[in-house]
């Protein structure tokens, strides 16, 4: 693993740890520092989220007592949306799997910068609101 490589997937974890997607700043990463094609970086991603999730729901069950049947039957549907995903990028052509996800990635930035902004002002409009009473 390369020193770029090793430096960006430590800060891509910490971005992650705070709430950031870091799958697609991992599949970013793995094209631009790697010979990685996008599928295979999106097939790294998904393999990796796998081994993450695991653990994050057994903690949650434990700490929140979270549903165990709703859980599994996210992670049925989930998986199955993964192979249904993978066998429509493994017969796209790079150019276009690359343009779908830069597309898909801009779409989700502008959203949560949309709800970031109408969060702002809504939590401006109570506090003046509460200043006037």
């Amino acid at each position: 693993m390369s020193a770029v490589l090793f430096a960006a997937a430590f800060l891509i974890s910490a971005a992650a740890a705070t709430g950031i997607g870091g799958g697609g700043l991992f599949t970013l990463c793995l094209t631009a520092f790697s010979d990685f094609t996008q599928f295979q970086a999106q097939g790294v991603n998904l393999f990796v989220f796998v081994f993450a999730a695991v653990p994050a729901t057994v903690y949650h069950a434990r700490k929140n007592g979270a549903d165990l049947k709703i859980a599994a039957y996210l992670s049925f549907c989930g998986c199955a949306g993964c192979m249904i995903g993978s066998m429509l990028a493994a017969s796209a052509e790079q150019k276009t799997l690359r343009t779908a996800f830069g597309v898909f990635a801009l779409a989700v930035g502008t959203a949560s910068a949309v709800r970031q902004i109408r969060g702002a002002k809504s939590v401006k409009s109570r506090q003046s609101e509460d200043g006037k009473s």
